[in-house]
């Protein structure tokens, strides 16, 4: 349970929520993140819409990590821990 590498395939299509890995690897939890990846995947796909440029569905992920990296590492690390 951690963030997958990628969250989209390069042309037409990008992944939010539980399907992106998006899950708190030591509580199970993750609707706070959904919403999360939802909204920036929504922001990326508009983004693309709008530039024409499918490299801006990689944004989805790069701006959640941006903001949740250090929470996702400090979960896996206490759920490695126990």
């Amino acid at each position: 349970m951690k963030p997958l590498e990628k969250w989209d395939n390069g042309k037409d299509l990008v992944l939010a929520g539980d399907v992106a890995g998006v899950v708190a690897p030591s509580s199970g939890e993750g609707i706070y993140y959904a919403m999360i990846g939802g909204q920036e995947a929504a922001l990326a796909t508009h983004s693309c819409l709008l530039s024409g440029n499918s490299k801006d569905l990689q944004l989805a992920r790069k701006r959640f990590m941006s903001e949740h990296k250090t929470v996702f590492r400090v979960l896996e690390a206490m759920q490695n821990a126990y």
